[in-house]
């Protein structure tokens, strides 16, 4: 993990809380994690956590400190079988203009259908690794 100590100490925290909430997934590994601060207070988070049924999820988070609440600026979510295969991905890329909560958005399934959604919150997204999970295991 690359981290600077002057990262504003709530970002941080948002960041490891952030973690913590996907892996209680099950996660079997953190596969990569790196923080990058840009200012003291705004930085990045990638990382990439493996399921033991071989499923990963990519993170990549752009998040800063105002009025002393850390707020999501730029996200991606990728969720994707261990073939490569997208299970889903929320991002906020500035495309699909035409959908209501525009940039915010889903692409789901291989042939990436695009869904429009409000930005998802990180239990939701781990609510959603669940889901498919149980799914697995029921098939």
């Amino acid at each position: 993990m690359i981290e600077s100590q002057e990262l504003d100490p709530l970002l941080r925290n948002y960041f490891h809380r952030s973690l913590d909430i996907l892996s209680s997934v099950g996660s079997e590994a953190l596969v990569e994690l790196t923080i990058r601060p840009l200012r003291r207070s705004v930085a990045t988070l990638r990382a990439t956590l493996r399921f033991k049924e071989s499923s990963h999820l990519f993170v990549w988070m752009r998040a800063g400190v105002f009025s002393d609440e850390p707020w999501l600026l730029r996200y991606s979510f990728h969720y994707m079988t261990n073939e490569g295969t997208t299970i889903f991905r929320y991002d906020n890329s500035d495309h699909h203009r035409g959908l209501e909560h525009h940039p915010n958005h889903k692409h789901e399934g291989a042939n990436e259908r695009v869904i429009d959604c409000p930005q998802p919150s990180i239990r939701a997204i781990r609510d959603e690794i669940v889901a498919y999970l149980n799914n697995l295991s029921r098939s």
